[in-house]
C-alpha cells in the first residue's frame, strides 16, 4: 500500500509539472479555438450572409436573399436556409428553406477524398418560366464558355467525393408557359431523393431513393444503386397516377393536333445502367404500363375519337445494346374508336389529328459517317400475347348526301407471339392470331340501317411480312343481313355512299411502281376454311317504272383449301333461298390464276314474278305465276391475253307461268311447264344447242282491236333508238340448234274487233313436232304439228323448210271448219253473214330457189249466206251469186287457187297475191257466171246467150238443147233466176226482114184502098193474093221510079230497060233496097225471140215462170262474128 502511495504521489507531482509546462500553450490554444470558434459561429456565416447575396447579383444581375447561415466550425457542419433568388419581374426564380451539409475531416483524411456525413436540401423551389424567342427565364445564366476548356476540364478526371447521405426533402418544381396555346402552370410538389453512401471513388455504388408528386397526385418512386465512377445505375423505378392532360399540357400540346383531356398512367420496371468502356449499357426487365380512361379529343373539333379505358403492357424487357424489346402481354379492354370525315374533306381525322406538324426548316447538318466496319444490328421486338378485347368502332362519313355510320359494337383482336425486326428489310411475324368481330351496323340518317353482321371470326391468322405469307386456318360469319338497291341514274348504293375523290398518278410514277410490282414476289394467302352461314341479302332495283326485289336468305357459302398460288384448285359450295321460296345450290372448284372454274349448278323454284318489273321495260305483262328451274353445269375459264369463255350444259324449265296482259286485263301467254333438255351454252363463240324443248298445255290470246292494232303490240314496249355516228360494230353470227320441238295440247284465243262483227275463234289441243331448228341456212326444219278449232275442225300442218327459207315444202290441212264463226270476217269483207256451211282448205306451200309455187284447194260443204249487215266499206261482189253458182250437185264448193311468186321481190306478199286471187275469181264468176253453169253440167257450151237465124225467132234443135240442160241446172238451183234480153241486129236482122217490110208496105196501101171504098179492115189482117201482090208491087214500083218502068197499052208493068231484068223481081229488090230499118220492128224482133225463150224454158224446161224475167229488147247495129246472141243473165232471188 505504502508503495501504491508513494506511486500515486510521484504521478501527481508530474501532472501538476505538467500543467504547469503547458500551461501557456493550452491558452494560446484555447484562446485559438474561442476566436476560431467565434469567427466560425458568427463572424463567417454574417460575412457569407451578406456576400452571397451580392456576389449572386453581381453575378447574375438578380437580386437575392439568405436568410440565415450557420456553421459549426468543428463539425464543419454548414446550413444556408431562407435563400431565395429572383427574375428580374421580382418573382422566385430559386429557392430553398435549407442547405445542410457536413464534411468529415477525419474520414477525407482517411479515404483521401472529401468525405461529407449528410448532404440535404430541404423545401428547394425552382420556378421555370418559357419566354418569348425560344428562352427561357434562366436562358441569361447559362455559361458561354469554350467547349474546348470544358474538355480539359473533364479530362482532369472526376474529384473524389463521398457522401453518406444525401438528401432533397419536399422540393418544388414549378414550369410556365404562357406562349403556348394553352398556358401551362404546374407544380411537380413532394419531391423527395435520397442517396446513400454516394461516392465519386472508382467501384462506390450507392443506394437511391428518389420521390415526387405532382399536384395532381400523381407520384414517381425510384429505388435503387447509383454509382458514378464508372456510370452505373440499377433498381426499380415507379410511377402511379401520372396524368396524361399533365404530359400532354407539358410536352405535347403544340406537338400535335389532339388533346388528352383524361387518363393516367402507372409505371413500373427494373432497370440496369452502366458506361464502360465509353458504351451505354442499358436495359429494362419486369416492365409494366398500365393506361387508364385515356381520352383523346381534337383540338379543333373536340369530339372524342378515342378512348381507352383500360390498356396494359407487361412482362416488358429492353435492351439497347442487343436492340431487343420484349413484351409478354398487352392487353386492352372497351377501348372505343371513333372515326369520320367531315364534310368537303378527304382525309379521315385520324389522318389529319396524326398527321406530323410542319416544322421550321432546319440548317442543313452534315450526317456523321457511320463507321462501316460495326455491324449495325437490327432492333426486334418480340410481343408474346396482345389481346384486345371487346373494343368499339364507330365510323362517321358526312361527305355525302346521306351521311353514314358504321357501328361495330365489340371487337376482339388475339396475337400470339408477333415479332418485329427492324432491318433494312422490316420483318413482322405472328404465329397465331384471332379475330373476333360482333354487331357490325352499317346505317344512314336517311335509309336507316344498310347492313348488320352479328358476327365474324377469324381464327389461327400466322402471318410474315418478309416472306409475304398469310395463313388463315378459318373466317367464319353467320346471320348477316345486307341491303342494297341501284338508284335511278343506275349507281349502286355503295358507290355513292363510299365514293371517294381519287388523283390520278403522274404518269412516270405509275410506270415505276407498275414496273416495280411486276418485279415484286405476289403475296400468298392460305385459307384452310371460309364459311358464311345464314345470310340475307335485299336488293331492289329503282331504275325501273316498277322496283324490283331480288332478296337472298338462309345464304350459306363455303370455301376451303384456298390459296393464291397459281393453279390452285378451291372448292367452292354455296346455298340461299331466293325471294323465299326459290332454292340455289351451287358447288365445284374455282382456280384462280389461270382463272378455271367448274361448278353445278341447282336452280328452283324462282318465281318468274320476281323479275316482272325488268320485263315490264319489254312487255307490258302482269307475272301471275311461274318457276323457274335449272341443273346443270358451268364452266368458266380464261387463259392468258384470252377472250372469257363460259359454257353451262343442264336441263332448264320453267312450270306454271301465266300472264295477264296490262292493257286488256285478260291472260295473254300461259304454259304448265316448258322444257328445255340437253342444253349446251357456249359464250365463245356464240353458240346454243338443245337437244329437245318440249312446251306442254300452252296458251296464248291474240286480239285484234277496233283501230287494228293487236294486244301484242300493246304488250310489246317499243325501244327508243338513239341515233349515232358511231359505225356499228358487226356481231359475230350467234349459232344455235334446236334437234326438237315438241308441243303438246296448246290452245289459243283468237279474237278481232276491228270487223263489222267482232270474231272469236278458240284452238285446243294443239300438239305436234318440230325437228332440226337451226341457225344453218341450208338446214332442213321439219314440222308436224296438229289442233283443233272450237273443239271440233282439226287442223294439220306437216312439211319441211330451210331456216332461210330459200327451199321449202309445207301443207297445211282445215278440216270442216264451221263458217258462221267466220261471219264477221264475211260481213267486213262483203256486208253479209255466213248462215251456214263448212270448211275445209288443203294449202301447200312450195319454194324452191326463193321461188313460191302454192296450191290453195278449198271445199266448202253446204254454204248459205245470212242476213246482210251494213258496211259502207264492203267490197261490191255478186257473192251470192257465185256462191250458187261454184255450189255442186252435192251443195259442194271446191275452188282450187295455184299462186307463184319470186320471194326476191320486195313488192312480194302471199296473203296478198292470195287475196288478189280470191278476189278475181269471184270476179271472173261474177262477169261469166254461166261458165260455172257449164262446169256444174260438165259442158264447155256457153250457156249465156241464145242464137238466132237472122230476122228469125225460132229455136232450133242445137238452142234448144242448150235451153233444156240450162233449165235442169237452174230446177237444182233454185236461188237462182234468169234474165233474158232479146237483142236484134240491124245490119244482120234487117236484110232478112225486108221481105216482110214491103209485104207489110203492100198491105197497107190495100187497106188504105179498102178505106176508100168504104170498107175498114187493119192491116195486119190483110192477106194479099198474089195477084193482088203483083198489082200492088207494080203500082208502087212505078210510082217510085217512073223512069225506069211503065205499063203497057194493055196495062201489064215493064221496064223501059228491058235488060235490067225481070220486071217483079227488080221491083221486088229495088223497093226494099228503098226501104229504111225499123226500129220498132227490129224491136219487136228482140222482144220475139226473148219471148221464144222464155217460153221454152218454161214449157220445155219446165222451169217456174216466176224465176224467168223478159227484160227489154235491145237492137244494136251489128252482131260480133255474124252470131245473133239474145243474151241471158243469172240473178239471185
Amino acid at each position: 500500500m505504502l508503495i501504491c502511495f508513494s506511486h500515486y504521489f510521484v504521478g501527481f507531482m508530474d501532472t501538476t509539472l505538467l500543467i504547469e509546462k503547458f500551461r501557456k500553450p493550452v491558452l494560446i490554444t484555447i484562446g485559438l479555438i474561442l476566436v476560431y470558434a467565434l469567427a466560425g459561429f458568427v463572424l463567417l456565416p454574417r460575412f457569407m450572409q451578406s456576400k452571397i447575396p451580392e456576389l449572386i447579383e453581381s453575378e447574375t444581375g438578380r437580386k437575392a436573399s439568405l436568410e440565415r447561415i450557420e456553421f459549426n466550425p468543428f463539425s464543419l457542419e454548414l446550413s444556408l436556409q431562407g435563400f431565395s433568388m429572383q427574375e428580374q419581374d421580382s418573382q422566385t426564380f430559386i429557392s430553398f428553406s435549407e442547405l445542410f451539409t457536413n464534411v468529415q475531416v477525419w474520414a477525407s483524411l482517411w479515404n483521401l477524398a472529401l468525405v461529407l456525413d449528410e448532404v440535404s436540401l430541404s423545401g428547394p423551389y425552382v420556378r421555370i418560366e418559357a419566354l418569348k424567342g425560344e428562352r427561357y427565364n434562366f436562358s441569361d445564366l447559362l455559361s458561354t464558355e469554350d467547349e474546348d476548356e470544358q474538355v480539359a476540364e473533364e479530362s482532369e478526371g472526376i474529384f473524389p467525393v463521398i457522401i453518406n447521405k444525401t438528401a432533397l426533402i419536399n422540393g418544388k418544381f414549378a414550369t410556365i408557359d404562357a406562349l403556348k396555346s394553352e398556358p401551362v402552370n404546374k407544380v411537380i410538389k413532394n419531391i423527395n431523393l435520397q442517396l446513400e453512401r454516394f461516392s465519386t471513388l472508382p467501384d462506390k455504388g450507392a443506394d437511391l431513393g428518389f420521390s415526387m408528386a405532382l399536384n395532381g397526385g400523381s407520384k414517381l418512386q425510384w429505388n435503387g444503386v447509383f454509382s458514378i465512377n464508372p456510370i452505373m445505375s440499377h433498381g426499380t423505378i415507379t410511377v402511379e397516377g401520372l396524368k396524361f392532360t399533365d404530359i400532354w399540357s407539358l410536352f405535347l400540346q403544340d406537338l400535335v393536333q389532339f388533346k388528352w383531356i383524361a387518363g393516367t398512367q402507372d409505371i413500373s420496371f427494373n432497370y440496369q445502367l452502366s458506361y464502360p468502356d465509353d458504351e451505354l449499357l442499358f436495359s429494362l426487365n419486369k416492365g409494366k404500363l398500365s393506361t387508364n380512361n385515356l381520352t383523346f379529343i381534337g383540338k379543333k373539333n373536340t369530339s372524342e375519337f378515342l378512348k381507352i379505358p383500360n390498356l396494359i403492357l407487361g412482362g416488358i424487357s429492353f435492351d439497347l445494346n442487343r436492340q431487343t424489346l420484349d413484351i409478354e402481354t398487352i392487353e386492352s379492354s372497351e377501348t372505343d374508336f371513333k372515326l369520320w370525315f367531315e364534310p368537303l374533306s378527304t382525309e379521315l381525322n385520324y389522318q389529319t389529328i396524326f398527321a406530323a406538324n410542319k416544322q421550321k426548316q432546319e440548317p442543313n447538318i452534315e450526317p456523321k459517317e457511320i463507321d462501316q466496319s460495326k455491324k449495325v444490328l437490327p432492333w426486334k421486338i418480340n410481343i408474346q400475347d396482345i389481346a384486345i378485347n371487346t373494343a368499339k368502332i364507330n365510323y362517321h362519313d358526312q361527305r355525302g348526301k346521306d351521311p353514314i355510320t358504321i357501328d361495330v359494337k365489340a371487337v376482339d383482336l388475339g396475337l400470339k407471339n408477333t415479332q418485329v425486326v427492324v432491318a433494312e428489310l422490316l420483318e413482322l411475324t405472328i404465329s397465331h392470331g384471332k379475330l373476333n368481330l360482333q354487331d357490325l351496323v352499317l346505317y344512314t340518317e336517311n335509309e336507316g340501317e344498310l347492313i348488320k353482321v352479328p358476327e365474324l371470326l377469324i381464327n389461327d391468322l400466322v402471318f410474315n411480312l418478309l416472306d409475304k405469307h398469310i395463313k388463315i386456318n378459318s373466317i367464319n360469319t353467320s346471320d348477316a343481313v345486307i341491303k342494297a338497291w341501284l338508284a335511278k341514274n343506275g349507281e349502286l348504293n355503295y358507290q355513292s355512299l363510299f365514293a371517294s375523290e381519287q388523283q390520278e398518278e403522274p404518269m412516270a410514277q405509275k410506270s415505276t411502281v407498275e414496273k416495280a410490282s411486276e418485279k415484286e414476289e405476289p403475296w400468298l394467302l392460305e385459307l384452310d376454311e371460309f364459311k358464311v352461314t345464314n345470310y340475307a341479302i335485299q336488293f331492289k332495283d329503282y331504275t325501273l317504272d316498277k322496283p324490283a326485289s331480288l332478296n337472298l336468305s338462309a345464304m350459306n357459302f363455303s370455301l376451303t383449301d384456298f390459296n393464291t398460288q397459281q393453279g390452285t384448285r378451291l372448292p367452292v359450295v354455296f346455298s340461299s333461298q331466293f325471294n323465299q321460296h326459290g332454292k340455289i345450290k351451287i358447288s365445284g372448284y374455282s382456280i384462280l390464276e389461270p382463272l378455271e372454274t367448274m361448278l353445278d349448278v341447282a336452280i328452283s323454284q324462282i318465281g318468274v314474278d320476281s323479275f316482272e318489273p325488268y320485263i315490264n321495260q319489254s312487255a307490258h305483262l302482269d307475272i301471275i305465276g311461274g318457276d323457274f328451274n335449272t341443273q346443270g353445269k358451268l364452266a368458266i375459264s380464261q387463259a392468258a391475253q384470252a377472250e372469257l369463255k363460259l359454257q353451262y350444259q343442264g336441263n332448264i324449265d320453267i312450270k306454271g307461268l301465266h300472264t295477264r296482259d296490262l292493257i286488256l286485263n285478260q291472260d295473254f301467254l300461259k304454259w304448265q311447264k316448258l322444257t328445255l333438255s340437253g342444253v349446251d351454252f357456249n359464250l365463245q363463240p356464240g353458240e346454243l344447242k338443245i337437244k329437245s324443248v318440249s312446251l306442254d298445255k300452252p296458251y296464248a290470246r291474240v286480239t285484234i282491236k277496233e283501230d287494228k292494232t293487236t294486244n301484242i303490240s300493246d304488250v310489246i314496249v317499243a325501244n327508243a333508238t338513239e341515233q349515232t355516228d358511231k359505225p356499228k360494230q358487226v356481231a359475230k353470227p350467234f349459232i344455235y340448234k334446236i334437234d326438237s320441238f315438241k308441243l303438246n295440247q296448246g290452245q289459243s284465243d283468237f279474237s278481232d274487233y276491228s270487223l263489222i262483227l267482232p270474231f272469236v275463234v278458240h284452238l285446243n289441243d294443239l300438239k305436234g313436232d318440230i325437228k332440226n331448228i337451226s341457225s344453218n341456212p341450208k338446214a332442213q326444219i321439219k314440222l308436224d304439228l296438229n289442233g283443233k278449232a272450237f273443239d271440233l275442225s282439226p287442223v294439220q300442218i306437216q312439211g319441211k323448210l330451210d331456216a332461210d327459207l330459200e327451199n321449202l315444202d309445207i301443207a297445211m290441212h282445215f278440216k270442216s271448219f264451221p263458217l258462221p264463226f267466220l261471219s264477221p270476217y264475211m260481213a267486213d269483207f262483203s256486208g253479209d253473214k255466213i248462215e251456214k256451211g263448212k270448211m275445209s282448205l288443203d294449202l301447200r306451200y312450195q319454194v324452191n330457189k326463193k321461188q313460191l309455187t302454192a296450191s290453195n284447194d278449198l271445199v266448202i260443204d253446204q254454204f248459205e249466206l245470212g242476213e246482210k249487215v251494213e258496211n259502207p266499206d264492203a267490197v261490191i261482189l255478186p257473192l251470192a251469186l257465185a256462191a250458187i253458182l261454184l255450189k255442186d250437185k252435192d251443195g259442194r264448193i271446191t275452188i282450187s287457187m295455184p299462186l307463184q311468186g319470186s320471194m326476191d321481190d320486195p313488192e312480194f306478199s302471199v296473203s296478198q297475191l292470195l287475196f288478189d286471187t280470191f278476189i278475181n275469181l269471184l270476179t271472173k264468176i261474177a262477169v261469166s257466171p254461166f261458165t260455172a253453169i257449164g262446169a256444174f253440167l260438165g259442158s264447155d257450151a256457153d250457156y249465156s246467150v241464145v242464137t238466132f237465124a237472122a230476122g228469125n225467132t225460132e229455136i232450133n234443135a242445137e238452142q234448144g238443147k242448150k235451153l233444156t240442160d240450162l233449165a235442169s241446172a237452174l230446177t237444182q238451183k233454185k236461188e237462182l233466176s234468169l234474165e233474158v234480153r232479146g237483142i236484134a241486129y240491124t245490119n244482120q236482122d234487117w236484110p232478112a226482114m225486108k221481105d216482110a217490110a214491103l209485104n207489110d208496105q203492100l198491105k197497107q196501101i190495100y187497106a188504105d184502098e179498102l178505106q176508100k171504098a168504104g170498107k175498114t179492115k187493119r192491116a195486119e189482117y190483110i192477106k194479099l193474093s198474089e195477084d193482088e201482090y203483083q198489082r200492088l208491087l207494080a203500082d208502087l214500083f212505078i210510082n217510085t221510079f217512073p223512069d225506069l218502068a211503065e205499063r203497057s197499052f194493055f196495062g201489064a208493068p215493064k221496064l223501059t230497060n228491058p235488060e235490067m231484068g225481070e220486071f217483079y223481081a227488080v221491083a221486088s229488090k229495088m223497093l226494099k233496097d228503098k226501104i229504111k230499118p225499123d226500129h220498132n220492128k227490129l224491136v219487136s224482133l228482140a222482144l220475139k225471140r226473148a219471148r221464144n225463150t222464155a217460153k221454152f224454158l218454161v214449157e220445155q224446161g219446165k222451169v217456174e215462170q216466176s224465176r224467168i224475167f223478159i227484160l227489154d229488147g235491145k237492137v244494136l247495129e251489128s252482131a260480133q262474128n255474124n252470131t245473133l246472141n239474145t243474151e241471158l243473165s243469172l240473178t239471185v232471188q
